[in-house]
């Protein structure tokens, strides 16, 4: 069964001399709701998708830390050089802030560079059990 997120927007608005005041409203976002891309983001490190009108951003980066794809999370990763760096790891920025989730493992750092992001973008973009998991996964461990 998906479980629904609400994210709580500000948003400020400026009304002359009074200065602004905040208002919220919320969004809800689950892992059955699949999303749209204007790009493919190949070959980049952040993508923005389109989920029921909500702007969302993706990034994706490469590590030499391990995880079981879709499922693994970590606060950090290790993004380092001298090691190989094939291991996709996707975080949410916006509208809120994920944790990173383990999406692929590539051959090589430059398979994990050129795709990452296209495959972060993949998890949300379609409907398929293996990204129903990816998008649960994080929208169940958003930073706080």
């Amino acid at each position: 069964m998906p479980r629904n997120i609400i994210y709580p927007v500000a948003i400020l608005a400026i009304l002359g001399p009074g200065g602004a005041h905040g208002d919220m409203r919320c969004i809800k976002l689950n892992a059955a709701t699949v999303c749209t891309a204007s790009t493919d983001c190949y070959n980049t490190s952040d993508c923005l998708v389109t989920c029921a009108g909500v702007a969302v951003d993706l990034a994706g980066r490469c590590s030499s830390d391990s995880g079981t794809e879709n499922i693994s999370i970590a606060d950090n990763i290790s993004l380092g050089a001298g090691t190989e760096q094939n291991y996709c790891w996707c975080a949410m920025l916006r509208p809120a802030t994920s944790k990173w989730v383990m999406r692929y493992q590539y051959h090589d750092t430059a398979g994990c560079i050129k795709n990452c992001a296209r495959g972060c973008r993949n998890g949300f973009i379609f409907d398929n059990v293996m990204d129903t998991d990816f998008r649960a996964t994080m929208y169940s461990n958003l930073m706080e």
